[in-house]
């Protein structure tokens, strides 16, 4: 316990009892006192460390073993200087009683950040003991604030001959003739761009091939009615924001037209038009071996240090599932992924096999274009939620009083996996009475409902398989007015020339069927890109890890100096800043080059002779 008398704490300030405890924390980290740090947390606790301490993406849930990770990793990283976060909430207490802090402190490193949310016991030397912490590494002393760089003194370059014009410079930087970029980041959409964004303003030469015509492609050349379904003030990209004028949801075509302007706002390097061959990792000299070729069919080979995947939110390949017969159906079939417009189909019959978010754009888009006949194929129950309480979720960012970058800080806490279900549980709760109406409507019209397999609803269903639900925009309207039709799956005996034959011996004609099922896991595009070795090695890519992190996403991988980035527009600003310093330091020789062993534990990699 504390010197500091527990009498005295009683009428300590808010502020001053959250120094008070910090101070204490951080004697105890140095000395590694183990019995002094249980004094300062409860037991049933949970950690979130991003490279604050561990220079890796870890969570430890309880108490023991939060002191097993968080003491050694001290021993390098040196936490100190606490201080109360200047430019956060103030320490305040929340529902239940629970005290939360926002801390700033420094690190060997550089500064780092903390969100602390502690529980009320006037036993503690403070009349707290911390419950959840989260910390994450927030700069690099060699870097500063790169949020934050100062303007070039004169034009944004350095001239390297006398008259020489930006022009020039750009396409003599961007040729890489005479030098190799130190990452290659393999994709050119929000993912992509927005990671070079930040390595490029840590003085990290990157260079970002698409295949692509433009960055903005994968988005526009999706089919016409996708919209976006987290609202505008979520998706700012790195250093930018959207004007406000920008409508609370951005239409597909509007996203891909900023995707487009992006890397020439923020001055990045991209070859668009440039499909990626062949990538082979030599350990000898730490580099990547990679082929390009370009819009002319010529090819380039470049040796990056370090190769960022970014092609796909879940995975780049469809999943054409083997459903009996379908090679007989002599109508059109297409993949979502290959479906444009309804427009196309005016008057038609249309077969959509699939009920999650694709399959209902699709089946509505279909519908308002007039099609005579749209029958969705429902093969698994989902959750479905309207649009504007799914938003819900995100609450964080939609409070006027709460900068973004306090937001994503939120959001991480609160997506320490044990926190994280709990949270979700409840939320589903509260939609399931919000949107009873519409639940019950869709039920009656026949749609299989669920809330996920431990009832934490929609977002879950997201984060664990990148789909499986549904935001309702108009399509749950459709079907509950009987405009699109339901065929649960089991009542398919088998497709045939036609359409398909049913169980009950009569047949459904259509002239379209469009397969709305999804997409291959990112390890197929692994295997594609580097070949079944690599991807064998990696494994498997989203969902949860047992440690509670999303696979391999933005953190060291079993691939030494091989990264990947998916998800969703919002992970964006959270994960690829952490990942990015991480990168720095290596780059920068702070830190020696990690590789995951198969314990789950970062390794270092040792120097080639």
């Amino acid at each position: 316990m504390s010197s500091t008398a527990t009498t005295e704490t009683k009428v300590a300030t808010l502020d001053e009892r959250a120094l008070g405890w910090a101070r204490d924390f951080e004697s105890a980290l140095a000395a590694g006192d183990e019995a002094a740090l249980r004094e300062l947390i409860v037991e049933d606790s949970y950690w979130g460390d991003r490279l604050a301490f561990t220079w890796d993406s870890r969570q430890s849930w309880g108490r023991d073993a939060l002191l097993e990770r968080i003491i050694p990793a001290s021993k390098t990283s040196k936490p100190h200087d606490f201080s109360i976060a200047e430019d956060r909430t103030r320490p305040r207490e929340i529902d239940g009683g629970a005290i939360e802090v926002f801390y700033d402190f420094r690190t060997a490193f550089g500064t780092a950040r903390a969100l602390v949310t502690f529980v009320p016991d006037d036993s503690a030397a403070w009349g707290m003991r911390a419950r959840v912490l989260s910390t994450d590494l927030a700069t690099l002393d060699i870097v500063g604030d790169h949020t934050d760089i100062q303007r070039h003194p004169k034009y944004g370059w350095e001239k390297k001959f006398p008259g020489q014009t930006y022009r020039e410079y750009q396409q003599e930087r961007s040729a890489y003739e005479n030098h190799d970029p130190e990452v290659l980041v393999v994709g050119g959409s929000q993912s992509g761009i927005s990671v070079a964004a930040q390595l490029e303003r840590l003085g990290i030469d990157a260079l970002v091939v698409e295949k692509n015509a433009s960055t903005g492609d994968s988005w526009r050349n999706r089919y016409d009615s996708l919209a976006l379904h987290t609202k505008t003030d979520m998706n700012d990209t790195p250093f930018t924001k959207f004007p406000s004028s920008m409508p609370t949801y951005l239409v597909k075509d509007r996203w891909a037209d900023w995707l487009d302007a992006y890397p020439k706002i923020v001055d990045l390097n991209v070859w668009t038009s440039t499909e990626f061959v062949t990538g082979k990792y030599d350990e000898k000299a730490q580099r990547w071996v990679v082929t390009l070729r370009r819009a002319d069919g010529s090819e380039r080979t470049l040796r990056p240090v370090h190769l960022i995947l970014c092609v796909g939110g879940v995975g780049g390949q469809p999943q054409i599932p083997e459903l009996p017969g379908l090679k007989d159906f002599t109508g059109t079939v297409v993949h979502s992924s290959q479906f444009t417009s309804g427009a196309d189909w005016k008057g038609k019959r249309v077969l959509v096999v699939g009920s999650g978010t694709s399959a209902h754009d699709i089946s509505y888009d279909l519908v308002t274009h007039g099609a005579a006949e749209v029958t969705m194929v429902q093969r698994s129950a989902i959750p479905v939620v309207g649009i504007d309480t799914a938003n819900l979720a995100y609450g964080y960012y939609f409070d006027p009083t709460m900068t973004q970058d306090e937001a994503d800080q939120r959001f991480a806490q609160g997506a320490i996996y044990p926190i994280l279900i709990e949270t979700l549980q409840n939320y589903t709760k509260y939609t399931d009475q919000t949107e009873k109406e519409l639940l019950d409507g869709l039920a009656k019209a026949g749609m299989k409902l669920d809330t996920g397999e431990d009832e934490t609803g929609w977002l879950m269903k997201f984060l664990r398989y990148g789909g499986g639900y549904y935001l309702n925009v108009g399509a749950s309207d459709a079907i509950i007015s009987g405009d699109i039709k339901l065929l649960p799956n089991e009542r398919i005996d088998h497709y045939t020339a036609k359409g398909v034959a049913l169980t009950d011996g009569t047949e459904k004609e259509v002239d379209l069927i469009v397969l709305a099922t999804g997409y291959q896991n990112l390890s197929k595009d692994v295997e594609r890109l580097l070949g079944k070795e690599v991807a064998d090695k990696v494994g498997r890519l989203a969902g949860f890890g047992e440690d509670g992190e999303i696979r391999n996403r933005c953190r060291v991988t079993k691939q030494e100096h091989l990264w990947f980035m998916f998800g969703g527009i919002g992970d964006l600003r959270s994960a690829v800043p952490r990942m990015s310093l991480h990168l720095k330091a290596q780059l920068a020789g702070l830190i020696p080059t990690y590789v995951r062993g198969d314990d789950n534990e970062i390794h270092e990699v040792p120097t080639p002779k």
